[in-house]
């Protein structure tokens, strides 16, 4: 995932919450999974774990350079 306007810089990507997922060919399986505060905070410069209202990127896929992606707002 990637946090898009953090007030501190981040990582372009993030992997939170993975999980591996055999698929033989053709297949498919739909996957669930939740993001809580604990995904989308982060350390500020000073030792603090927030949580900021923003735009945010899951990503999904087999690696970094080929995924599905969507976006979606904190408030």
């Amino acid at each position: 995932m990637q946090d898009e306007f953090a007030s501190v810089a981040r990582p372009v990507k993030e992997l939170k919450g993975f999980q591996i997922v055999e698929l033989k060919s053709g297949e498919s399986k739909k996957i669930s999974f939740n993001l809580t505060e604990k995904e989308l905070g982060f350390y500020d410069n000073s030792g603090n774990f927030i949580v900021e209202e923003g735009a945010f990127k899951v990503m999904v896929g087999g690696n970094s350079e080929s995924v599905i992606s969507d976006e979606f707002g904190l408030e």
